[in-house]
């Protein structure tokens, strides 16, 4: 027999009628369809909708629990139907794929010298060419064909290379400059399946990921809205 201390029981039961309000406010506000687009849109009286509820009731309950029931409830109804909004999004977007390319790392003032160079051999003929500035450093991305000329420009002052690289470009909706979390829900989505993002970009309604090779697989699946 498990006996439970005093502290740990005041505890537990707190925590059980908190869950259990939680229940009976959700389960309100989902049968009320107005009262849940108003809690959406900022446009409900907190306290008169848990005196609402508590009258409604079988049981008795506690108005301050449900008051900050009613207001998680809140951000977990905005977060869904953003949620919503967000996947709509990424089911609009076209899906490009750029494979073979590669991205060299270099100090920032090592690029300004050598501008000309790369505008004239590289820039100018190369399907990709994306240049991310940094605080320090640059990072050059670029067809793997055209690696031998960044070698022969830049030289040992290259920092660091990424070769057999895939670029993923989303291709959105104007919409997307109105809805928030688009990054954070790609981000997540990556990550949950193990996918590493090597740089990120964006343009206007574009959105490029640079990843390796053997992830190509995992982003067609994650990315079959």
């Amino acid at each position: 027999m498990v006996v439970l201390n005093k502290t740990f029981k005041y505890k537990y039961i707190i925590l059980f009628h908190v869950m259990n309000f939680a229940k009976i406010a959700e389960d309100y506000v989902r049968k009320h369809p107005s009262i849940k687009e108003c809690l959406n849109k900022d446009m409900i009286n907190y306290s008169k909708l848990a005196r609402a509820i508590m009258k409604d009731a079988d049981i008795h309950l506690s108005f301050d629990a449900l008051l900050i029931s009613l207001r998680r409830l809140q951000r977990k109804i905005k977060k869904e139907n953003n949620d919503i909004r967000v996947k709509d999004i990424m089911k609009q977007s076209k899906i490009d794929v750029k494979s073979k390319l590669v991205a060299v790392v270099m100090k920032k003032e090592i690029y300004f010298e050598n501008e000309a160079k790369v505008r004239e051999k590289i820039m100018n003929h190369a399907e990709v060419f994306n240049a991310i500035l940094g605080v320090n450093h640059l990072t050059l991305i670029t067809n793997e064909e055209y690696l031998p000329e960044v070698d022969k420009i830049f030289g040992n002052r290259i920092v660091k290379k990424h070769k057999d690289l895939v670029e993923i470009i989303i291709r959105s909706p104007v919409l997307i400059e109105h809805v928030p979390g688009i990054m954070s829900y790609i981000y997540s989505l990556f990550g949950d399946h193990g996918i590493n993002i090597l740089e990120t970009l964006s343009c206007y309604t574009d959105t490029i990921l640079l990843i390796e090779k053997k992830d190509m697989a995992k982003v067609v699946d994650v990315l079959n809205f």
